[in-house]
């Protein structure tokens, strides 16, 4: 399998922290409904790094850098970001079984509606504080997906991407997950080439929802 973040370098080099706004749940779910099942097909493999459950994200938005964002500018977005949340439902996202690309290992994540509302309002408090050079990834379509494992570089590419899938195909039956979205995490995150972690910073509720606390840091 091809290197995901030889692929991302060019516009988030190793080592440097990036604000990221995610729908993020509980680590023992994750473990239990994506992590363990597809263990078999993520794990032991050349070129292939699983996910494990406490980093496992969906992506809303990938933001500006740490480095190059104010602590007013990121108080302002966050602002931004609560003032439109309690209009949005709390949802049931659907991560659908993982399907093998060049890069990694990916869950197709429905309704796109839904998320794309998330997308929508972080993306719009970034452009409105940061201007276009804010928005780092996705600038133009947003398709929400979440990762269970990368790729880091095989000599073999091909050939574990056909070993992969015919793992998948002896598993078709394994049914979608049901998980529920009832906050935005934003989320200040660096990667080593290998492995993704952040920093937490401060959960957004949706609607009906009660406000957590105003930051708290994740352990690495």
């Amino acid at each position: 399998m091809e290197s995901f973040f030889n692929a991302v370098l060019q516009r988030w080099p190793v080592g440097r922290q990036d604000y990221h706004w995610h729908i993020l749940w509980p680590n023992a779910v994750v473990e239990s409904v994506l992590v363990q099942p597809y263990q078999g097909l993520t794990h032991g493999r050349e070129g292939v790094e699983p996910v494990p459950a406490r980093w496992v994200h969906l992506t809303v938005l990938h933001a500006p850098p740490v480095e190059e964002t104010s602590p007013e500018q990121i108080e302002q977005m966050i602002a931004l970001v609560r003032q439109q949340c309690p209009a949005v439902s709390p949802w049931q996202a659907i991560v659908h079984p993982p399907s093998v690309d060049r890069v990694g290992v990916a869950c197709r994540v429905e309704p796109e509606p839904e998320a794309r509302q998330l997308w929508q309002i972080t993306r719009a408090a970034t452009r409105e504080v940061m201007g276009d050079q804010g928005l780092t990834y996705p600038q133009g379509e947003y398709h929400p997906h979440t990762t269970l494992a990368y790729g880091t570089g095989s000599t073999r590419p091909a050939v574990v991407r056909q070993q992969m899938n015919a793992w998948m195909n002896k598993h078709i039956a394994l049914p979608p997950a049901s998980l529920a979205v009832t906050q935005l995490s934003l989320v200040q995150q660096s990667h080593n080439g290998r492995h993704i972690t952040w920093r937490h910073v401060v959960d957004v509720p949706l609607a009906g929802q009660a406000r957590g606390p105003a930051a708290r840091q994740t352990p690495r």
